[in-house]
């Protein structure tokens, strides 16, 4: 992985810390590097963190193999020092990547096996965040959004505000999903806002998505193309490609209802190309369907 001439020199001063700074600044290459040297430290509980760490920047650049040999490592390096936490991590990783490619029985079973293992707010929290996404992504949203607002409670319980802000966004989308305007964008408003005070701005664009398409749905169309562009910079910036076919998709959606084939005709194939690369199979199917809608007039 390269880096910039300006960038100033790879320290082992607190290398799985840095490592968390620009995975939060969306840095995600130099994260990988830090977390690369934290991976080699002797102390087993830095060196898993550091691996399932690493396991979610690569599932970010949608690198599926990289992602998953990852958090493999971690959870055999968790298993055998006996770091249950660590551990739950690792599986937590593991699930994320069957989930982002779709595959939510594999998913489903590292998160129910997550919670069978530990009593932990935090992390019980972190599972139940995402087993409301794969119900979401199956279009059960009463029973996603009663797993995210299970999951804020534990987040509330661990004093964990980075999964509260999480469980805001998501308990947003839910609501959107369902219908609920007022209280998505209620939630989404204030997702934002917290992921801003935490510094995290992949959140804070994952937020902002939502919020726009939360604005779409209330015919403020105009509000919400600009957040919605001010996320696609972001994810594009981060070469966050999964992230990128959402915006595209809004964004194609907006400029369609407005009559501008040309552009929304533009968004959809670039967002279809993107998700062809990556072989995101139900993005690929709903862009396809979505530029035949507007060719068909």
């Amino acid at each position: 992985m390269n880096r910039q001439v300006d960038d100033p020199p790879l320290t082992p001063r607190d290398p799985l810390a840095e490592g968390v700074r620009c995975e939060n600044a969306g840095l995600f290459d130099r994260a990988l590097e830090y977390f690369d040297i934290a991976a080699r430290d002797p102390d087993p509980a830095v060196a898993a963190e550091a691996l399932w760490r690493s396991a979610h920047v690569h599932r970010r650049l949608c690198a599926w193999d990289a992602a998953l040999d990852a958090a493999e490592r971690s959870a055999a390096i968790a298993q055998r020092a006996g770091l249950s936490l660590r551990y739950g991590e690792a599986l937590n990783a593991l699930a994320a990547v069957h989930q982002s490619r779709g595959s939510f029985d594999e998913a489903r079973a590292h998160l129910e096996r997550i919670l069978a293992l530990t009593d932990d707010q935090r992390l019980r929290g972190v599972a139940l965040q995402n087993l409301g996404g794969i119900a979401a992504d199956s279009k059960d949203y009463a029973r996603a959004l009663a797993y995210f607002t299970e999951s804020a409670a534990c987040f509330d319980a661990a004093g964990y505000e980075l999964g509260r802000a999480f469980a805001l966004n998501n308990m947003g989308r839910a609501a959107l999903d369902l219908g609920d305007l007022p209280a998505a964008l209620t939630a989404l408003e204030q997702a934002v806002s917290l992921a801003r005070v935490l510094g995290d701005a992949d959140l804070v664009a994952l937020a902002t998505l939502n919020h726009a398409a939360a604005l779409a749905a209330a015919d403020a169309d105009p509000e919400a193309e600009t957040l919605a562009a001010s996320a696609l910079g972001f994810f594009t910036a981060s070469r966050n490609r999964w992230r990128e076919i959402e915006c595209l998709r809004l964004m194609g959606d907006l400029h369609a209802r407005r009559g501008d084939v040309k552009t929304a005709r533009r968004c959809y194939e670039r967002g279809l190309s993107l998700a062809t690369d990556i072989g995101a199979e139900r993005d690929v199917a709903d862009l396809q369907a979505a530029l035949a809608t507007i060719e068909s007039g």
